[in-house]
């Protein structure tokens, strides 16, 4: 026997006794259609009365009509016009109470087979793990595992399943319920590591159903509009976004769940106890990383600027994302960066002709087959007074003009680099010196030297070093210019506990300039790791603790650097700043930070110049929602992000570009200091991108360096 349970706006429901199914038509203008013209899709769909089919009522805010929902496992039918979970809305709301009862009373009825569930349980696994590990049929019986530190209960668990890691698109997925009631319980599992419980009730005590290490892996997220908290996992090849949210008729927040969270995952990140901190240390990294603060500083405090001033109607004229159309051939691929956001993003264009595609400078120079075993672009340099682009490769430098329509011409590839006593030298870090006709190395092979290759001989021709004893030399990390646009005779270099100032026009022996430097104490072992230079000549320095330091310009590397900010949670790979000083950038591996430096209480200072102390804005932390790691394959290593390069007068950085594998991912930095954060673009790659920058002052085309290519994308 076949019962009419329903008609809703645009499906009709019945139920059929007989065969113990219940099914769902599509209905347009009261005619039921069964198929696409086109044939390409159904337009019906039909469902075994079983437990884990069963529909529940939902009710939703703001006088809504109820609707109907559910959650189908993995595997279930779908169509172009039903997905998981479904909502329908009635023409009447008793036509809800009635398809709730019946359909339920028909799985009540049905034999109850053991479930097939869409994900199996994850057990614990070290916070160095990057996916955790499944056991058996899902069942709340999974013990503790370790001392239960908090908890907190009225919460539903929501999953999306994004199937095999890196494959669809996030249109594809959509959440579910997996556990209408849920209770989660943060454990201490070791000294820097924590993981989350989720049980399928309303406490732990009887056993949890998923166990997750809190980790970098997880790339937690937060939806401030559905107040949910979104992580990642990852089992048998396939990625999964979680949400945990109040339940629907509770009171309260988030808010616990977030702080607590924060506080695991800074600790397993930084390798440190949370208690050491600092109060106002903690309030800083709470509001970096749960999303909260007062945004950046107002334009008043940043001289002839109005970024901050802007009305969403400039913010739509300046966005990255300008068009809803997408360009899907190629790597001119982009998609929406948040259904939250509802707002399109850019679409960028590889070209892959001779104008816009290049082959790596080495394959382009040399006869095939002459590429050393392993070696790839690796590292990109711009160069702002000859307006060409170089890409390091192995012991080569690839060289490329670029034309006044932002396109590339190679021009030329020098091959063989080698120290003077014909030593290979491979460069782990290249800087443009002496108004780009000299390009400075450094090697891990001889950390104590910085070679010298002279870009017109295409060779090294000079080799420094702070003594001529090589067990006295300071080693050297990282380079960076006077300034950020000058690359006059003098330059910084960065080991691991101070930074200092070198002179090639120095007699042979040492180049180092006495006295123009600042090192750390070893006991405080500071671990500095990356430099990056203003305008004016102020450093921000960044370490693998996750701290940022800010010296002054002029003699200010001789002195304590004005401002220092705690750990961001991770170790910091690159930085990047803004010209002025009024935003620090900083790149780890699975988020960015930006850090305002505005001084909040003294006009047009910034923490170059006077110390922040207790006043120190809030900073911004960039990440990639769950559903968009599960899209980039599970994983995230980002690549050294950059501002864009403005030089005219009055005028300031307005975009950021970074990448992880073959993705490459803007932000609209008004947007961003507006903590405007999910609104980013992304585009897809041929191959893995080793490195990306922004063409001088565009921001509108970038260069992209994959492991065999070099190429310029352009916003259409």
């Amino acid at each position: 026997m076949v019962v009419l349970l329903g008609n809703f706006l645009h499906a009709r429901f019945e139920l059929d006794t007989t065969a113990g199914v219940f099914s769902v038509h599509r209905v347009v203008d009261d005619d039921e259609i069964v198929a696409d013209d086109d044939d390409s899709g159904i337009g019906e769909l039909e469902f075994p009365c079983e437990p884990a089919f069963a529909p529940t009522r939902f009710d939703p805010v703001d006088g809504e009509p109820p609707a109907v929902c559910w959650s189908v496992p993995t595997g279930a039918p779908s169509s172009p016009y039903f997905h998981p979970p479904f909502y329908f809305v009635p023409a009447v709301s008793t036509d809800v109470d009635r398809l709730v009862a019946g359909v339920s009373s028909a799985c009540a009825a049905a034999p109850s087979p053991q479930p097939a569930s869409p994900v199996p349980p994850l057990t614990p696994a070290s916070p160095s793990t990057a996916a955790a590990t499944a056991t058996a049929t899902p069942t709340p019986t999974i013990d503790a595992p370790g001392e239960l530190v908090s908890t907190f209960s009225g919460l539903t668990l929501y999953v999306m399943e994004h199937g095999s890691a890196g494959g669809g698109d996030d249109d594809d997925a959509y959440f579910s319920v997996r556990f209408p009631a849920a209770s989660v319980g943060i454990y201490a599992t070791g000294k820097f590591e924590a993981s989350l419980g989720v049980a399928d009730g309303d406490s732990v005590d009887a056993g949890l159903a998923y166990v997750f290490p809190i980790c970098p892996a997880m790339h937690f997220g937060y939806d401030a509009e559905a107040d949910a908290v979104m992580f990642a996992s990852h089992f048998d090849g396939r990625t999964y976004t979680w949400s945990l949210r109040v339940t629907e008729g509770c009171s309260g927040s988030t808010d616990a769940l977030r702080a607590a969270l924060t506080r695991h995952l800074w600790e397993a990140q930084s390798l440190r106890k949370w208690s050491s901190l600092k109060d106002a240390d903690k309030a800083w990294i709470l509001r970096m990383m749960t999303g909260e603060g007062e945004g950046a500083p107002s334009a008043a405090s940043r001289t002839e600027s109005a970024l901050f001033d802007l009305d969403d109607d400039d913010l739509a004229d300046m966005d990255l994302a300008a068009d809803d159309e997408w360009d899907a051939d190629g790597v001119g691929y982009g998609i929406r960066s948040s259904a939250a956001a509802r707002r399109a993003t850019g679409v960028f264009d590889v070209e892959s002709d001779a104008g816009g595609f290049y082959a790596s400078p080495r394959k382009t120079a040399a006869a095939p087959g002459d590429d050393a075993e392993g070696d790839v672009n690796a590292l990109l340099e711009l160069g702002m007074a000859s307006s060409r682009a170089f890409v390091g490769r192995g012991s080569s430098v690839g060289v490329f003009g670029l034309t006044a329509d932002d396109d590339l011409e190679f021009s030329a590839a020098i091959d063989g680099l080698a120290y003077l006593d014909g030593t290979p030298l491979v460069a782990a870090q290249m800087m443009l010196h002496d108004r780009d006709d000299s390009m400075l190395m450094v090697s891990p092979v001889r950390p104590d030297r910085v070679a010298r290759v002279d870009l017109h001989r295409g060779a090294v021709v000079d080799e420094f070093t702070s003594s001529p004893d090589p067990e006295l030399a300071t080693r050297v990390r990282r380079l960076a210019p006077n300034t950020k646009f000058d690359s006059d005779a003098t330059f910084v270099g960065l080991n691991k506990l101070g930074l200092f100032r070198m002179d090639p026009r120095l007699p042979s022996g040492s180049q180092l300039v006495p006295d123009h430097g600042y090192t750390f104490k070893p006991t405080s072992k500071p671990l500095l790791s990356c430099i990056a230079a203003t305008a004016d000549g102020g450093y921000a320095v960044g370490s693998d603790r996750g701290e940022v330091r800010l010296f002054a310009p002029g003699a200010g590397i001789g002195k304590r650097p004005k401002t220092t900010f705690p750990s961001v949670g991770a170790p910091i790979t690159a930085l990047d700043v803004t010209a002025d000083g009024a935003f620090v950038l900083a790149t780890t591996a699975t988020f960015l930070a930006l850090l305002p430096t505005l001084h909040p209480e003294v006009r047009g200072a910034t923490g170059f110049t006077k110390p922040l102390g207790k006043s120190k804005p809030a900073p911004i932390q960039l990440y990639l929602l769950p559903q968009h790691v599960a899209l980039f394959g599970g994983s995230i290593s980002f690549t050294p992000a950059r501002f864009d390069v403005s030089t005219a007068s009055g005028s300031h950085e307005r975009v950021i570009v970074a990448s992880t594998g073959p993705w490459v991912i803007t932000w609209s930095l008004a947007r961003v200091a507006r903590r405007d954060v999910e609104s980013y673009t992304f585009m897809r790659a041929d191959d893995v991108v080793t490195a990306s920058s922004w063409l001088p002052s565009s921001t509108s085309s970038f260069i992209v360096t994959e492991r065999n290519d070099v190429k310029v994308a352009h916003k259409q």
